[in-house]
């Protein structure tokens, strides 16, 4: 890499090549459409570790369990208010990546923070925490809480992977701007161990 290229990099955020070649457009397009499909796979894809944390859980009904062990807390609820059954709001392409505030919210833009690369997709998702309440010097039956919990995922997509180290790098430095990350390819040979790095890997197949 010439001492321009690194410049470039520095002022602009990572540099992907990829960007210029025509599949890769035809990939972005097809995660765009499947965008609230691509959400719902990284949802479960975390797990209950996800799940403890916003308590989005996927589909238009909330997980029974969950909803059975509210009612064992709080005797007397009724049923659960209806449930939104979609994640994804907002769908963005070739989104800016900025470095994140250190008390950043998924809502807020990030004020003059360097630039660190551009989503290919940016997923902007809304899922919902369902809980329930009593006040303790009431006498009205306890009642459910239903809170928004915003996050966002973006989406990499490669026509051709580059070394796993080059891609590491890449997907890191997204990091500082967003934890949660999909890579679609249609070459899945790092799929093992993108997983273990919590990078969803989704293999292009159109």
């Amino acid at each position: 890499m010439s001492a321009a290229q690194r410049e470039k990099i520095q002022q602009l955020g990572f540099w992907d090549s990829d960007v210029s070649a025509p599949k890769h457009d035809e990939i972005t397009m097809w995660a765009f459409e499947r965008a609230e499909d691509l959400a719902k796979r990284y949802v479960k894809f975390r797990g209950e570790a996800w799940f403890e944390k916003h308590s989005c859980a996927v589909g238009e009904q909330w997980p029974i369990d969950w909803v059975k062990r509210l009612h064992n807390e709080f005797p007397g609820l009724e049923e659960p208010p209806a449930k939104r059954s979609k994640l994804v709001v907002r769908r963005e392409i070739e989104a800016v990546l900025r470095e994140r505030e250190p008390e950043y919210h998924p809502r807020q833009i990030p004020r003059n923070q360097r630039i660190l690369g551009y989503a290919d997709v940016l997923l902007h998702c809304v899922g919902e925490r369902l809980s329930a309440s009593k006040l303790v010097s009431s006498s009205e039956p306890p009642g459910w809480d239903v809170y928004d919990s915003d996050f966002r995922i973006v989406v990499e997509v490669k026509s051709v992977l580059p070394t796993l180290g080059e891609l590491m790098r890449q997907l890191n430095l997204y990091r500082q701007s967003c934890r949660h990350i999909v890579l679609i390819a249609p070459d899945d040979r790092y799929a093992d161990v993108l997983a273990e790095q919590e990078v969803l890997f989704v293999k292009y197949q159109p």
